[in-house]
C-alpha cells in the first residue's frame, strides 16, 4: 500500500515537471482591486482565469492556508486523475509561506488550475465556501491541501453519480496515513453506503470529512448552508445533503487522509472547542458563546431539517430520528459520572471568555453540583 502511494507521487511529480509553462494563462493581480463574494466579505481578486470558455463537468475546490510542500502532493494527485474534465480552484487564505508561489506555478502550467488569494485570513469555513462560490461545474468536490487521492477516485465517483440520479453525493473508502505519508494499514476507516438519516447520525464524527471530500451535485449544494463557523458544522452539512438524496460510497480505498502533525502550533490550538471555532472563523476569538457546542449542534440539526426541500411527512420522520438520536446520547450521558464530565466540558467552553473572578465563581458552582451528584451515586450503592 505504501509503495502504491509512493509510486503515484513519483508519477505525478514527473508529469508536473514535464508540463510546459504557458504565461498567457495567468492573470496577474491588480493592486487595489476588490470584489464582494455576495456575503458582505470583500477580497482582492487575484484569480487566474480558466484557459477555455467551456464549463467543465467537475469543479474541485482546494482551500489552503500555509500548505507548504504537502500542497504539491495534493495538487499532483488531482492533476493525475484519469477523469480530466475538471477545473481546480486553489483558494489561498492569505498564507505567509511559499503557498502563493506554489499555487501560481501550477496555474501557469495547467489551464485547468485557477488561483485566488484572499486579502486576509477569513477562516477555514469561509474559505471552503469561497471555493464553491467560484466554481461553475454541475459536479463539485472539496479537496484538503494535505490529503492524497488515487488516480481513479474522481472517475469512479462521477460514474456512480451519472448512473444513479437519486444520489446527491458519492465518496470512496478512506484510509488514514501518518503525517510523513505512511499509510496506517491497521486502521482502515469506513463509512456507511447509502445510510438512512438514523444511521448517519450514529456515524462517528471523524467519518464525516470522508463524505465532505466526495463528489457532489451542485444543485444539492446550493440548497445547503455549506460550511458554518460553529464546531462540527460538517455534521449538519452532510445531514442536509442526505435529506435531499442518497449518499453513495465506492467500495475502494482511493482517498488517503493525512493525520495532523501533533507538534504543529496550529494543531495544538485546535485541540480545544474554542480553538477549533477560531480556526473556522478568526472572529470567534472575540465572541462570547451563549450555547455549548453540543446544544448548538442540536439546534442546527433541527434547523437543517426545517429548511430541507422535502415533504412534511419526511420532515416529521427526520425530526423523530434526530430526537431519538439525542435521547440515545442523553441516556449515555445521564450516568452520574458521565454527567459530571459533560458539565465540566461545557462549563469550560462557556467560561473561556470570562474574567478570572467570574471563572472562580462558576467553578465553585461546578464543585457544589459535582458533590451533589456523587452524593446521590453513593446513596444508590
Amino acid at each position: 500500500m505504501r509503495c502504491q502511494v509512493q509510486r503515484q507521487f513519483e508519477v505525478t511529480k514527473m508529469m508536473r515537471e514535464a508540463t510546459p509553462i504557458n504565461p498567457a494563462l495567468t492573470r496577474p493581480a491588480e493592486s487595489g482591486e476588490s470584489r464582494s463574494n455576495g456575503h458582505g466579505t470583500h477580497y482582492a481578486h487575484n484569480a487566474t482565469i480558466h484557459g477555455g470558455g467551456t464549463v467543465p463537468r467537475l469543479s474541485i475546490g482546494l482551500p489552503v492556508y500555509n500548505g507548504g510542500e504537502l500542497l504539491r502532493l495534493a495538487v499532483d494527485s488531482i492533476l493525475a486523475q484519469t477523469f480530466s474534465d475538471f477545473e481546480l480552484i486553489l483558494c489561498d487564505n492569505a498564507s505567509t509561506d511559499q503557498t502563493e508561489e506554489i499555487c501560481r506555478e501550477y496555474a501557469r502550467r495547467d489551464p485547468r488550475v485557477r488561483y485566488h488569494r484572499n486579502a486576509r485570513n477569513m477562516g477555514a469555513a469561509k474559505n471552503f465556501n469561497l471555493t464553491f462560490e467560484l466554481s461553475r461545474a454541475p459536479y463539485f468536490k472539496w479537496m484538503a491541501h494535505d490529503d492524497v487521492v488515487m488516480p481513479t477516485m474522481v472517475e469512479r465517483c462521477v460514474e456512480a453519480l451519472d448512473k444513479n440520479p437519486q444520489a446527491v453525493l458519492c465518496t470512496v473508502r478512506r484510509r488514514y496515513m501518518k503525517y510523513d505519508g505512511t499509510p496506517r494499514l491497521e486502521d482502515p476507516v469506513e463509512q456507511y453506503h447509502n445510510p438512512t438519516v438514523a444511521q448517519l447520525l450514529r456515524v462517528d464524527g471523524s467519518r464525516f470529512p470522508a463524505y465532505m471530500m466526495g463528489v457532489m451535485r451542485r444543485e444539492a449544494l446550493l440548497k445547503t448552508r455549506l460550511m458554518a463557523t460553529y464546531v462540527a458544522s460538517e455534521v449538519v452539512f452532510v445531514l442536509e445533503m442526505r435529506l435531499q438524496g442518497e449518499l453513495w460510497q465506492v467500495p475502494e480505498e482511493l482517498h488517503y487522509q493525512r493525520l495532523p502533525d501533533e507538534e504543529n502550533k496550529h494543531r495544538v490550538v485546535r485541540k480545544s472547542h474554542r480553538g477549533e471555532a477560531i480556526f473556522l472563523d478568526p472572529l470567534n476569538a472575540a465572541r462570547k458563546f451563549l450555547m455549548p457546542p453540543g446544544i448548538k449542534l442540536l439546534v442546527e440539526m433541527f434547523r437543517g431539517v426545517w429548511r430541507a426541500p422535502i415533504s412534511a411527512g419526511r420532515k416529521a420522520r427526520a425530526y423523530r430520528e434526530v430526537v431519538e438520536h439525542v435521547l440515545e446520547k442523553f441516556r449515555r450521558v445521564v450516568h452520574p459520572k458521565a454527567l459530571s464530565r459533560y458539565v465540566k466540558q461545557n462549563l469550560h467552553w462557556a467560561t473561556e471568555t470570562l474574567t478570572e473572578s467570574d471563572r472562580e465563581h462558576a467553578q465553585g458552582h461546578l464543585v457544589h453540583a459535582s458533590k451533589r451528584t456523587h452524593g446521590r451515586e453513593e446513596a444508590r450503592t
